[in-house]
């Protein structure tokens, strides 16, 4: 007899802590960048600091979607596990 399929959103346990260190480091580095950009008026380096602030969005995403289980609000592209 085939076993129910279980939900599962990654096909891993992602970690909470981790994703929670690296939102505090990447904000931080975020901050320091856009402090120096400003400051020597370096321009060109926009593209880097946004690069930056999607990358902690990313985190702050991963840490909300560490614990979600089935049903919940996440998106269609998830794995069924037989």
């Amino acid at each position: 007899m085939a076993s129910p399929e279980k939900f599962i959103f990654y096909a891993y346990q992602p970690s909470m802590a981790g994703a929670v260190i690296l939102t505090v480091l990447f904000g931080l580095s975020s901050i320091w960048h856009i402090k120096q950009m400003v400051q020597s008026r370096t321009w060109y380096f926009i593209p880097f600091v946004i690069g930056c602030l999607f990358e902690t969005v990313g985190y702050i995403g991963r840490a909300l979607s560490s614990s979600e289980s089935f049903p919940s609000s996440v998106s269609p592209g998830h794995l069924l596990i037989t």
